[in-house]
């Protein structure tokens, strides 16, 4: 049995496929109401089991009695996990016979919690990977049983590593899962000493300032994509920011001074005498627009403070 829920649980289920250990259940969160319609949406992972005819269930809550009382009838081998959105309480890690793995987006103990992509990115680091872990009632605490490194690209963002690192996630677990059944391979625990944390985003994690450097605020924002994004004051406006790149330029001006006006960008002082590159902008209640036309709109110039 599997639960997992986003896009990233997508690839993992594949993988297993592949392998010959496609679930017979599949357990995401609940479909949701998306956009201004609030049209009703499934998740990733629910269309892929609808897809290939595997069965389906999202209750509200993970330890829902009929859920439960269904899991315990197909008295299963092994439960995964992967992105699914829910704690998973120990009446339920009790059910399978070797219990459950984990597939988690950090070389674990670095980054335990709902969002271990955006942090490494925010982070500025240049390696991450994945670790297969044996699941016990703490958040992200269980045995290690397997990690596999990639390197973060210099540019990546959260939707372009989340990718990579769900198909590197889908073979390590079939890895894992033949070690173990091999018994080739052994849970070891985890080194608490070196643990960090990585909470689910809220909304004000974008809120950024000028003040910040520029590679700061160019981490931030391919860390925060597509949800929650970075927005920096201009004018009193909280305003979306898009497609940043640092310079490598220095300046002495004050951060969010406004220093070049190009024809699809603009260059703005950022803190420490950095430089950043800023493509788009997106005032409160409109478009995502270039950021030269929106800051013309706004009759700022090259030389103007954006705040």
């Amino acid at each position: 049995m599997f639960f997992g829920t986003p896009e990233f649980a997508v690839p993992i289920l594949e993988a297993l496929t592949r392998a010959g250990r496609r679930p017979a259940l599949v357990v995401t969160q609940p479909s949701r109401p998306v956009g201004r319609q609030r049209t009703l949406q499934r998740p990733p992972a629910a269309e892929w089991a609808l897809a290939t005819g595997v069965d389906l269930r999202q209750p509200e809550r993970a330890d829902d009695p009929e859920l439960l009382d269904a899991l315990r009838s197909l008295a299963p081998g092994w439960g995964i996990v992967a992105a699914y959105g829910e704690i998973l309480k120990p009446e339920l890690l009790a059910i399978p016979a070797h219990g459950f793995l984990n597939v988690h987006a950090s070389l674990l103990p670095a980054w335990r919690g709902a969002s271990p992509i955006q942090a490494a990115l925010a982070a500025g680091e240049a390696v991450t990977g994945v670790t297969i872990m044996q699941v016990e009632p703490g958040l992200d605490t269980g045995p290690i049983v397997l990690q596999c490194e990639t390197p973060i690209e210099p540019h990546e963002t959260a939707p372009e590593l989340s990718a990579r690192l769900s198909v590197l996630g889908g073979a390590a677990l079939v890895e894992a899962l033949a070690g173990l059944e091999r018994g080739d391979l052994r849970g070891r625990a985890q080194d608490e000493t070196r643990a960090t944390w990585a909470p689910r985003l809220k909304r004000t994690d974008g809120d950024v300032t000028w003040e910040l450097p520029a590679a700061v605020l160019f981490n931030r924002w391919r860390a925060y994509q597509p949800w929650p994004g970075v927005r920096a004051p201009v004018r009193g406006e909280s305003v979306k920011l898009d497609a940043l790149r640092p310079v490598a330029d220095d300046s002495s001006a004050e951060p969010g001074r406004l220093l070049a006006v190009g024809e699809e960008s603009v260059t703005v002082a950022c803190g420490e005498g950095s430089v950043l590159q800023v493509g788009g902008l997106q005032r409160p209640g409109s478009r995502l627009l270039p950021a030269p036309d929106v800051l013309r709109g706004l009759r700022i110039a090259a030389g103007d403070s954006l705040t």
